[in-house]
């Protein structure tokens, strides 16, 4: 496997991994945000039973003092919609029943859909709260339902009475004030504040657990990448070098290629020279001395010019020096030795 192969292999494997472990850690990331919306949910609910004892408080108070009726429907309201059979107002929150009874209208009259009866225990129990969890709001509700029933008894007490005198007022008013009535609110709320800190604990459990993980997760990225840019550098290193390889390469061939034709352009010269020496031969003769050998080949023209056959005249260099005269060898050596030096082109 080549190193071009392997780099790009590495990068492949490193960028599968960085894409993974990042859609990891949106989930875990995202983990946390379901843990605060959870609590942030959970806290709601509990807090809307926390709201409807002190709403169930004030409004039997308030009919005790004024005798007004409206006090009187909201706070059976109230404990229909907390027990599932009366719809639930779409707005529902801790003011709701500030505005309504300050602009005395019913609480179902806003838009938002039609609205329906459900438990606030059963919503507790669709919004996933944990069997201990659960345990501390159904031990509220309880405390809750038991002292509607000495809120009852006081809004009787003055629905009893023709007129209804001070001393009706304050008997029913103990009732609502009482040692025996804030210990019972303490019993509502006691179980509600041990469900705080048992969401908070185990929310923060959740959330540490979470920034746990989406912590080594982002170091594990931040290595993945470091090791996907390692790899993507000496990817881009390495085809750049194939190509430059190839390029030297493509540039050596051109610069043999340009080497073999200047070759063939020579060789095809020479040997068009030699074909004319070949025929100049024919009417003047051509010899060629093998220096090395001291062997001469004499062309059949060359010999048949000076009268003989070609098996008359030898190879050597005799049949040639023999044949010039004695007061022309020395120039003719000389004119030779200059051809093979270089200082005459030609010897004639």
């Amino acid at each position: 496997m080549s190193k071009i192969v392997l780099h790009l292999v590495l990068t492949s494997i490193s960028a599968a991994l960085l894409v993974l472990s990042l859609v990891y850690y949106i989930v875990s990331v995202e983990k946390i945000s379901h843990a605060n919306e959870s609590r942030s949910h959970s806290l709601l609910l509990a807090g809307e039973l926390h709201q409807t004892s002190n709403d169930l408080t004030r409004m039997v108070r308030s009919y005790v003092a004024t005798g007004d009726p409206k006090f009187k429907q909201s706070f059976k309201v109230v404990l229909g919609i907390r027990n599932g059979k009366i719809p639930r107002p779409n707005n529902m929150d801790m003011a709701y029943w500030d505005l309504k009874l300050a602009n005395n209208q019913q609480p179902f009259d806003e838009k938002g859909g039609q609205p329906k009866a459900v438990a606030l225990l059963k919503l507790m129990k669709q919004a996933g709260f944990t069997a201990e969890e659960f345990t501390k709001m159904e031990e509220a509700k309880l405390a809750s339902d038991k002292l509607s029933i000495t809120e009852q008894q006081a809004m009787l007490i003055i629905e009893g009475a023709a007129p209804v005198t001070d001393a009706d007022r304050v008997k029913a008013s103990t009732l609502l004030h009482d040692s025996a009535y804030y210990n019972a609110k303490a019993l509502i709320m006691r179980p509600i504040h041990q469900f705080y800190t048992l969401v908070s604990t185990q929310t923060k459990k959740e959330i540490d657990e979470a920034e746990v993980v989406a912590s080594r997760i982002q170091g594990g990225l931040t290595v993945i990448a470091l090791l996907t840019a390692l790899f993507t550098g000496l990817f881009i290193r390495e085809l750049f070098h194939d190509r430059r390889v190839r390029s030297q390469t493509n540039q050596s061939l051109q610069h043999e290629i340009e080497q073999r034709r200047k070759i063939e352009g020579q060789l095809k010269e020479t040997n068009i020279r030699f074909d004319f020496a070949m025929k100049g031969a024919n009417a003047d003769g051509l010899w060629d001395w093998n220096m090395l050998t001291n062997k001469v080949w004499f062309s059949p023209r060359w010999k048949s010019m000076l009268g003989y056959e070609e098996d008359e005249v030898s190879d050597g260099l005799h049949e040639w020096s023999d044949r010039v005269h004695p007061d022309d060898l020395e120039s003719a050596y000389a004119d030779i030795q200059a051809h093979v030096e270089g200082r005459e082109d030609y010897y004639e």
